[in-house]
């Protein structure tokens, strides 16, 4: 299952999974149906199959997150692969969902915690059966900041930069917690790189033009990052486990901000947050 499927890292993640991996069924989703549907028609044509489907989720809604998860649930009795490349994309400073949610920090972690959790049923169904369980979460492993222990959902002091930063670090530390948790399991927050997406399609001109130069220039071919996140998806170094990557699937260390009690303290804070806005 490739969540944020439905573009940029996410699009081509699934398209490299289809053609190297030849899955008996892949789920793409996404809030973009029309593009979900044209991508799983594409990669029924690859493998001459009718089985893989769109599903339309929207990350940002924790509610929603919940009524997908339970839609699945009816559909599958085992899942291998999880991988979350959601994103949101704006200029603007918080943007709450109704549920209270900065949106940014919905996609990036809160609803990516949240799906996990939801799933987690269905990963341990494969890993029990023997079959490898694996969960990737795509955002930017080894660029942790600063996190604030009285504002831990920023609702008192939100800025761009202190979401990214919070983000990343909620992201490595949950890697670990969880895969403490969920023994059988691999866990992998990967950082992918500057990657040449149409991602930033809709930012506006000022900030989307400097970012389709430097994409043309300098960044990784979505295309070349495909093949890195399938290896790192697949190979058996990350079966079990968790695991910090950087660009080329390299391991990175762990954040000084990775300690039992802030892993404790973050994932106590993930289940309240998320499992309060799903009621």
């Amino acid at each position: 299952m490739v969540v944020g499927g439905t573009a940029g890292i996410g699009e081509y993640t699934a398209r490299k999974l289809v053609e190297r991996t030849t899955p008996s069924k892949l789920i793409v989703s996404g809030r973009n149906t029309e593009a979900g549907e044209l991508i799983t028609n594409d990669l029924n044509k690859v493998g001459n199959t009718n089985s893989h489907e769109f599903i339309q989720v929207d990350i940002s809604s924790m509610k929603k997150i919940h009524s997908y998860a339970e839609q699945l649930k009816t559909k599958i009795q085992k899942l291998n692969y999880l991988v979350i490349s959601a994103g949101y994309f704006s200029m603007n400073g918080r943007d709450e969902s109704d549920e209270g949610i900065d949106k940014k920090m919905a996609a990036h972690y809160y609803g990516r915690f949240k799906l996990i959790q939801e799933l987690m049923p269905l990963l341990e169904e494969a890993a029990n059966a023997g079959e490898d369980a694996r969960v990737m979460s795509v955002y930017s492993a080894g660029f942790e900041g600063d996190f604030y222990k009285d504002d831990l959902d920023l609702k008192k002091g939100f800025s761009l930069k202190r979401a990214a930063d919070v983000c990343i670090t909620y992201n490595s530390l949950m890697v670990e917690e969880l895969a403490e948790r969920h023994p059988k399991i691999g866990f992998i927050h990967i950082y992918p790189g500057g990657v040449n997406t149409s991602l930033g399609r809709d930012l506006p001109f000022w900030a989307r033009w400097p970012m389709q130069i430097f994409g043309t220039l300098f960044a990784t071919q979505a295309d070349d990052c495909g093949d890195v996140m399938t290896y790192a998806l697949t190979d058996d170094s990350f079966k079990t486990g968790w695991h910090l990557l950087n660009s080329k699937a390299e391991r990175i260390a762990k954040p000084k901000y990775n300690t039992p009690e802030n892993r404790e303290l973050i994932y106590n804070h993930s289940v309240e947050l998320t499992t309060i806005k799903a009621q």
